[in-house]
């Protein structure tokens, strides 16, 4: 897995972003990606933005980064088993 930092540059200051992407993505790939994630994040939307990447290398920052997703992807499992016990309720009840 590689991280990349993304520096999106704004009229208030700069906001940073990490993005995790497979070992397998090529820069074309990780430019679409970054690029993707600056046009839908709403800051700099008004007066315009510049921004840059870059591969994180330090290990510890990629430990805490790729933890932090971990953690995302743990909560948004719990939101979906729920959202699906509802709607298997509701179906349930239906067909009662």
């Amino acid at each position: 897995m590689k991280v990349i930092k993304i520096n999106k540059s704004i009229r208030r200051g700069d906001i940073i972003h990490y993005l995790v992407v497979y070992d397998a993505a090529t820069v074309e790939e990780i430019n679409y990606l970054v690029s993707d994630w600056c046009e839908s994040d709403l800051n700099g939307s008004s007066y315009g933005y510049t921004y840059s990447w870059s591969v994180v290398e330090d290990e510890s920052m990629i430990s805490k980064v790729l933890l932090n997703e971990v953690e995302k992807k743990n909560k948004a499992i719990v939101c979906l088993n729920y959202h699906k016990a509802m709607i298997e309720d509701y179906l349930n009840k239906q067909n009662s």
